[in-house]
C-alpha cells in the first residue's frame, strides 16, 4: 500500500476494502471491530477473550468465523513475543 491508498496486489488487510478501480477504502464495520479490539486489549483482555467478545457482537473474519488470536494480535498492532 502506498501513500495514495492504492493497492498493488493481494487481499486488502482487515479494516479496509478494495474499490473496483483498486483503491483502498476503510471498511466501517471492520474499523469498529479494530477500535473495540484495541480498547479491550488495553483493559487487559486476552486475545482469545477479545475474539469471543467480538464474535458475540457480530464482528467476524471475512470467512465468517471468529477472529483468531493471531489475527487479533495483528489488528491491535502487537509484535509477537
Amino acid at each position: 500500500m502506498n501513500k495514495l491508498m492504492e493497492w498493488h496486489g493481494g487481499i486488502a488487510r482487515y479494516g479496509f476494502s478494495l474499490t473496483e478501480n483498486g483503491k483502498l477504502i476503510e471498511n466501517t464495520k471492520e474499523q469498529k471491530a479494530i477500535a473495540l479490539a484495541k480498547q479491550l486489549r488495553e483493559k487487559g483482555n486476552t486475545l482469545l477473550k477479545i475474539s469471543a467478545i467480538l464474535a458475540d457482537k457480530g464482528y467476524l473474519s471475512r470467512a465468517h468465523t471468529p477472529l483468531s488470536a493471531k489475527q487479533i494480535r495483528k489488528i491491535v498492532g502487537e509484535a509477537k513475543k
